[in-house]
């Protein structure tokens, strides 16, 4: 991608994990990426999925941004703080940024009950980290559950959405504990 940044590029935007592969970078190759990322070139690196990714290589965009002027952090309290119809999220940037960004958004763009429930979602973070906890559990449930079953399933790796994508091997088959896997000429999802 780094490569595809040229003299008229002004903003490149990255998620990680990506949303809906699951797919994910980690800090490194982050890293890499953005010391070939020209500074005048601002980078959005959106995190919606920020608290659910559980790899030791996980890049915290906010660190990132302290040593780096031209990226900028998004994040949301719609995913992991449960208030998707409430539109909240924030960004951390440059100064310079949010300002052109402030000239430029919809007045009265997150209305007081959405923001007065972000500062609640925040005055009970051990409740949000708990109910993180218990969605990660359960969207590794099918792999894990599959892994025991007598017949052998179709290998799975979770995504940001909380569904697993695999290259399928078999034709629909139930095991006894509600795990399936699909064989066919297309990629296929098994959801627990």
């Amino acid at each position: 991608m780094a490569a595809a940044i040229n003299p008229k590029t002004r903003a490149v935007f990255l998620c990680e994990p990506n949303n809906p592969t699951g797919t994910a970078v980690g800090t490194a190759e982050l890293k890499r990426f953005l010391d070939r990322v020209p500074c005048d070139v601002l980078v959005v690196l959106d995190e919606a999925y920020f608290e659910f990714y559980r790899s030791p290589k996980a890049p915290d965009g906010v660190e990132l941004h302290r040593a780096r002027p031209n990226l900028s952090a998004l994040r949301t309290f719609s995913k992991a703080y449960g208030l998707a119809g409430l539109r909240v999220g924030y960004g951390v940037l440059q100064p310079a940024i949010a300002e052109a960004l402030r000239k430029c958004a919809v007045p009265c763009g997150v209305g007081r009950i959405a923001e007065e429930a972000a500062c609640a979602s925040l005055r009970v973070e051990a409740e949000l980290f708990e109910r993180v906890e218990r969605i990660v559990a359960e969207r590794n449930g099918p792999a894990r559950r599959s892994s025991g079953s007598a017949g052998r399933c179709c290998p799975v790796r979770p995504t940001s959405c909380g569904c697993r994508r695999a290259r399928p091997r078999r034709r629909w088959r139930r095991s006894g504990n509600g795990a399936a896997c699909w064989s066919g000429p297309s990629r296929a999802a098994a959801c627990g």
